[in-house]
């Protein structure tokens, strides 16, 4: 029998007013919210801005750093947030995808 885990995505973006000619970022996050433990897990940040937004991830308000366990993939218009070997624990970690441009 395989468990389930759930996690939580967040999706934060800064609120500074945009110009006309110029796009603030939007960001929306895809992931399947249940996962099988010991399987990878591919969480998706789908980002749009005018200029090009910076994106980072952040777990629980902090910074969050590649390990032998986490990578970050930048594809253009969307990142991805990879966690192999899920463990029961990840079910307690909350995910954040920040973008940010000049416009906010």
């Amino acid at each position: 029998m395989q468990s389930s885990l759930n996690l939580l995505l967040i999706c934060l973006l800064a609120a500074i007013p945009s110009c006309l000619s110029q796009q603030r970022p939007t960001v929306q996050l895809e992931a399947d919210p249940f996962v099988s433990p010991g399987s990878v897990v591919k969480i998706r940040c789908n980002v749009q801005g005018v200029p090009r937004p910076v994106t980072t991830w952040k777990e629980n308000g902090q910074p969050l750093l590649a390990t032998d366990r986490i990578a970050f993939e930048d594809h253009g218009e969307f990142h991805l947030l990879v966690i192999s070997n899920v463990q029961q624990t990840d079910s307690h970690r909350k995910f954040e995808c920040h973008a940010r441009n000049e416009n906010g």
